[in-house]
């Protein structure tokens, strides 16, 4: 894509910048034009190293490769002044890939810097410290400035407000804030195989003058100030040859291209720069803005190439024109030519000049912002030339950036707080104190050149104040005060407030156990207490010798009766043998924590499930009754590993030992499909609808795993791999109402689904029908029974609670409803070897909570479903 256009490539290839600086005419500290040798300049002669005052200059070679010799003097002067330092030098022979020219700020060979030129036109400034090299600015190539072998090259730098100057002859090449001079030595450097003569040095102290102080000066000789560089569909913008050049591509609308700069605007200043409008549209606008914030709050100024200037400002991103459209076609120079536009306050009055002739003249407007820089109207190209701003330094005091905290009287929660503030100032600053609640404190001064991408530094401040404080609860008053050397000051405080936290801890008040020590023979215990809180209860957690136990069903305890300052504990918990330390924690959002135990002992009177080992014998008609024309299947899904919900203990081992027993001792079919997300459900679900089943055949199917209810859809669900934890359309969890729907219509005779999960009860809409435990066929010989229960359809249903949640166990223990359906599974069904529904809700009628049994879809009255021990 072509960049900028043509017109501007032809105009271009004819300008060369010459960025004169006209240094003030100051004191003169040391001046030597090497007539003789009357400041005791360093004399040597070996095989590495030469020196000597020859013919009105001083020669220094350096003979030896990899090696650099350098000549300095210590010099009576203050190295923290503004100051200037010039000098005439030439390489005379050697290599001109090397470099030579100024060591200053010296201190001694391990911490100096250098500015150095070299024959091949390229200039490099460097830091030294404690023997480490830093690259201030690297070789960069200034073949337009810097002359050949045996050409004279004046080096100057000048140092003002912090910021370093640097000049080959009389061109500016580089300008930044290169941080304090090591010491007051002054001299010359050479590295290897090269001579170079000098022909005199002259140094200059500022610090007596009163003149104005340059607070920003870009020549565009490279982007040391970070002006926009882009090319995108809007803007292009480029560095070539000391001209910012802009081109705004965009037929409507206006951009802005600034840079930061802190200068006091309640005193008088300068804004000043040169602009050439190069092609397009000569009837809008380009300029200058100030005191910007954003697009919705700046100053402008600017003029087109038809003679016209127009000063307006926006506010809140309203447009107020100041001075609308004006002609002064004697004062404004058309298309290709520079106009040098300027802003002069004046005390309460701001002046508008073209080249050096006022326009017009307004009251001081507001500072919206500390963004400087150029506006562009519609689509053309503009080069901008130089950019300065000056102020008097007797009128400028320090200026302080609050960076933290960075408004006043803000509230903080957290007393550990750190206090960051920005300095700037034109000279430099003697004395900076800060001070929390009248309590002078000392501080720890940042870097402000640390990090360049960290707003609070780069360059903005000359000192950045950094302390670690504690504040107290209440107001706390955090006041600056910083000096400069001229004896102005600058105070400012904030105001943070503490908020006052209340630490009490949450109340717990047991109702069951009642008493720190209690016994009992049973292998669980319903436990019930209550919370309350003078803070948001966050956190509430049951463990048993100290392991936390989950629900499943949900996560963390959060109780249905939680109103967030109170909240009920009620909980079936499972002993062990011996002793059983029951803790309920809680936590707030003020951070403040309660726990509270009870110690319940269990006695080995009641003894944990023993297997009971299987009859050897066999029952004379189970051989006729399992040779019978059907097939048993059973499908378990058993989840205790979840994307989102909590991991659970024993679902996996549940569905593993059952299905065993299932197949060892009852001849089942059986499937475990392990942590399956929904698709995964809903195709194994598929997958057994489609199947061939005869008449007799019976299908179990059976889910252990999380559940959840929703009050709102009145529905319950059962929780896949992949549910989602805040999900309120429930698309990721599997319905019970799907479920019925699917389990009605696979074509098995007899199916039973089975559900260890939370709020499994509400399979069954109404939670109801869960009396269906007869023996009437009792007396009727095996044969006969089964066949009679095999004749009618059968959908039932049995889950482990009913609306509420169920606990999972302990480890490797099994979940209760689990446990007892297995101890139910290992009675074999008894001599008759028949295991029939009604006897296993016998078996599971006095687990807590109470498990809910019940018939589905088209369910056949009589029908039963029954397992036969082999």
């Amino acid at each position: 894509m072509k960049k900028i256009l043509f017109i501007y490539t032809l105009f271009i290839l004819g300008i060369f910048l010459n960025s004169k600086i006209a240094f003030s005419q100051n004191n003169i500290v040391f001046q030597d034009n090497f007539e003789d040798n009357k400041n005791e300049w360093g004399m040597k002669n070996d095989p590495n190293f030469y020196s000597s005052i020859y013919n009105g200059s001083y020669l220094i070679k350096c003979r030896k490769k990899g090696m650099a010799w350098w000549e300095y003097k210590a010099i009576n002067f203050n190295p923290t002044q503004d100051f200037l330092l010039e000098s005439n030098m030439r390489q005379f022979e050697g290599n001109i890939t090397n470099g030579y020219g100024f060591a200053f700020g010296v201190k001694d060979n391990k911490n100096f810097y250098t500015f150095v030129v070299n024959g091949q036109g390229a200039f490099k400034v460097a830091k030294w410290e404690n023997g480490i090299m830093q690259n201030l600015k690297d070789w960069t190539s200034a073949n337009a400035y810097i002359l050949p072998l045996g050409k004279n090259n004046k080096l100057g730098i000048r140092k003002q407000d912090k910021k370093m100057y640097f000049y080959v002859n009389d061109n500016l090449v580089y300008a930044g804030a290169i941080g304090d001079l090591f010491g007051n030595n002054m001299g010359f450097i050479v590295y290897d195989d090269m001579g170079i003569a000098v022909n005199d040095i002259l140094l200059k102290n500022n610090e007596n003058s009163n003149a104005q102080t340059l607070v920003m000066l870009e020549t565009f000789a490279d982007n040391a100030n970070n002006w926009k560089i882009v090319d995108n569909e809007i803007s292009y913008t480029m560095m070539d040859n000391g001209f910012y050049v802009i081109q705004r591509k965009k037929e409507t609308g206006s951009s802005f291209y600034t840079s930061e700069a802190f200068f006091d605007k309640n005193s008088d200043y300068e804004i000043e720069s040169s602009l050439r409008q190069l092609n397009g549209i000569t009837n809008h606008g380009f300029g200058l803005v100030w005191g910007m914030s954003d697009t919705n709050n700046f100053n402008a100024f600017i003029v087109n190439s038809n003679g016209a200037y127009s000063i307006y400002y926006y506010k809140e991103g309203q447009i107020y024109e100041v001075k609308s459209w004006t002609n002064e076609i004697d004062k404004i120079f058309p298309l290709g030519k520079l106009n040098k536009l300027k802003i002069k306050r004046i005390g309460s009055n701001v002046a508008f000049f073209v080249n050096d002739k006022l326009v017009y003249t307004s009251p001081m407007p507001d500072f919206l912002g500390t963004k400087v820089g150029f506006v562009v109207h519609r689509n053309m190209v503009i080069s901008a030339d130089n950019f300065a701003i000056r102020q008097s330094k007797a009128s400028l005091p320090p200026s302080l950036t609050w960076l933290e905290p960075s408004a006043n009287n803000s509230t903080q929660a957290n007393s550990a707080y750190t206090v960051r503030v920005g300095v700037k100032s034109v000279s430099s600053i003697v004395s900076a104190n800060l001070y929390i609640n009248d309590r002078a404190i000392n501080f720890e001064r940042a870097d402000p050149n640390a990090n360049t991408n960290d707003p609070t530094t780069a360059n903005n401040f000359d000192l950045v104040i950094n302390k670690n404080i504690l504040l107290k609860e209440g107001a706390n008053t955090i006041k600056v005060i910083v000096g400069n050397q001229n004896g102005e000051m600058t105070t400012d405080s904030r105001t943070i407030y503490l908020k006052s936290v209340n630490k009490t801890p949450p109340m717990i008040v047991w109702t069951t156990p009642n008493t720190t020590n209690s016994s009992t023979s049973g292998s669980t215990l319903k436990i019930h207490a209550g919370v309350t809180s003078v803070a948001k209860i966050t956190k509430i957690t049951v463990s048993v010798n100290d392991k936390v136990l989950t629900n499943r069903g949900f996560d963390v305890v959060e109780e249905e009766e939680n109103s967030g300052l109170t909240s009920m504990v009620d909980r079936e918990i499972p002993l062990v043998i011996g002793q059983n330390k029951i803790t309920i924690a809680v936590e707030n959002e003020n951070g403040a924590t309660a726990f509270s135990s009870r110690n319940v002992t269990r006695n080995a009177e009641e003894m944990a499930f023993q297997e009971d080992p299987k009859e050897e014998e066999t029952h004379p008609n189970a051989n006729t009754l399992s040779k019978s024309d059907r097939t048993d299947y059973a499908l378990f899904f058993a989840t205790d590993d979840y994307d989102q919900w909590s991991d659970l203990i024993n679902p996996v081992n549940d569905a593993n030992t059952i299905a065993k027993e299932l197949t060892e001792s009852y001849g089942f079919k059986v499937e475990v499909v392990r942590n399956a997300n929904r698709n995964l459900v809903m195709s194994k679900l598929k997958e057994y609808a489609t199947k061939t089943y005869k008449p007799e055949d019976q299908l179990m199917i059976f889910f252990a795993g999380h559940g959840k209810f929703d009050e709102a859809f009145g529905e319950g669900y059962v929780v896949c791999k992949d549910s989602e934890k805040n999900d309120e359309g429930n698309a990721s969890y599997l319905a019970h109402s799907v479920l019925r729907t699917i389990a009605n219509n696979i074509p098995s005779q007899h199916t039973l689904l089975m559900m260890d999960v939370c709020f499994g009860g509400t399979f069954d809409p109404i939670i109801a029908k869960s009396d269906n435990r007869g023996n009437e066929d009792a007396e009727t010989t095996q044969t006969e029974f089964v066949k009679r229960k095999m004749r009618f359809k059968t959908r039932k249903y049995l889950t482990s609670g009913g609306k509420e949640y169920v606990p999972d166990g302990r480890p490797n223990q099994h979940s209760p409803f689990a446990r007892k359906f297995l101890e139910a599974l290992r009675n074999y069904g008894g001599t008759d070897k028949i295991l029939t529904l009604g006897e296993i809700l016998q078996s599971l009628e006095r687990i807590q909570p109470e498990p809910r049994f019940g018939e589905f879809g088209n369910n056949e009255p009589g029908s039963d479903f029954i397992f036969i021990a082999r």
